[in-house]
């Protein structure tokens, strides 16, 4: 796995491609011709450019928590907790056949939302254009789950206390910072509450390129939901 870096000050975006599958054969020669590019016009910003995550592995989703149990999966949520970019990219390769099918399936999705914006927009225009505003779904809640659990560390004590659990709205402003949160509901032990509040100060910013807010629940076990 190569690991191109432009390090300059201003917002950290991570670029990489070739995630699952053979992709990485394709993905390579788009992203090598993007760092030729980079340095033909002597960039200064804040970079950095995997062309390649795999050589060549089984094909599952990054949409699918399965995929992050893998060793690619494994490797990409260690290079996001270790560069901890504010913007991120996947570059992905498609078979003609499956790329019209996504864009099929993005266009029916995209119809969908719009009728569910439109149907509430006649109940109340205002609040479902700011719901709209604040919506962070797909991947984006995969990797904030698996940030957070890498963060989230009990004390010893805690760990088979399979009752405990607390529920946090985050509040997730420009670059993936975290503004602000609130306990929906605390733990009655107050050493889980403050490792909980540990786990999000030290995982700011997250991998996320948009404003919105989450709503995490957090267990004894590790992190039940992010939606």
């Amino acid at each position: 796995m190569e690991i191109f870096e432009f390090k300059c000050n201003g917002i950290k975006k991570l670029f990489i491609g070739g995630l699952h599958g053979n992709e990485g054969k394709f993905t390579e020669i788009v992203l090598k011709d993007f760092i030729n590019l980079l340095k033909e016009d002597d960039y200064t910003g804040n970079i950095v450019v995997i062309p390649k995550l795999v050589e060549n592995s089984r094909y599952i989703s990054t949409l699918s928590e399965k995929y992050y149990e893998t060793d690619e999966g494994k490797a990409l949520i260690n290079i996001i907790e270790n560069y901890k970019p504010n913007v991120y990219f996947e570059l992905h390769a498609y078979k003609k056949e499956n790329y019209k099918k996504e864009n099929e399936s993005k266009k029916t999705e995209g119809i969908a939302k719009k009728g569910r914006e439109e149907g509430e927009g006649k109940k109340g225009k205002g609040k479902a254009e700011g719901e709209a505003e604040g919506l962070i779904t797909g991947d984006y809640l995969i990797l904030i789950k698996k940030i957070l659990e890498s963060n989230f560390e009990l004390p010893v004590y805690l760990k088979d206390k399979k009752g405990l659990s607390a529920t946090v709205e985050i509040k997730i402003g420009a670059g993936g910072k975290i503004v602000s949160y609130k306990f929906l509901k605390k733990s009655e032990n107050g050493d889980f509450n403050r490792a909980v509040e540990k786990c999000l100060k030290i995982s700011s910013p997250l991998p996320v390129d948009k404003e919105g807010r989450v709503v995490v629940e957090f267990k004894a076990e590790g992190i039940k939901s992010v939606k």
